[in-house]
């Protein structure tokens, strides 16, 4: 029981920590990014420790390679476990979680949406810096083999 209650902590710090990025306001408006489990959560009896994080089409696994390289732990989910085009990258929180490892993430995320705020307000099709680390290791390894 005591796992549960820290975890139930956990996803409200992580809700608090995550809304009041000053960031948060805008990247939700724009659709770049979305925790609907973050709305109205004050409100609710019980957290579960398994929150989804939406964002565009491709962009989940913008999102999912930028906390990969910070050292966190998501999973992408697509289509069939979702509908098309309604990708989203997962979080599940443990109960050996700490508020700093809480507060890393959340500040990954906002850091990640500002990045794609810039990136889409600069007009040029550019691709984060994390998913450019990514596909250069991916064509390391292509070429290797």
């Amino acid at each position: 029981m005591q796992a549960q209650n820290n975890i139930q902590v956990l996803v409200e710090h992580f809700f608090k920590t995550i809304t009041s990025n000053p960031i948060w306001e805008e990247a939700n408006d724009r659709g770049i990014l979305s925790i609907p489990l973050a709305e109205d959560w004050e409100n609710r009896e019980f957290q579960t420790h398994i929150v989804p994080i939406w964002s565009r089409q491709r962009y989940n696994f913008w999102l999912m390679f930028h906390l990969t390289l910070a050292k966190y732990c998501v999973f992408p989910v697509e289509y069939p476990t979702v509908p098309k085009g309604k990708g989203r990258v997962r979080v599940t929180f443990h109960g050996i979680n700490t508020k700093e490892q809480v507060e890393g993430l959340a500040a990954g995320i906002c850091e990640w949406a500002e990045e794609m705020i810039q990136i889409e307000d600069s007009g040029v099709e550019k691709i984060p810096k994390a998913a450019r680390q990514v596909y250069a290791l991916m064509a390391e390894e292509t070429n290797g083999i």
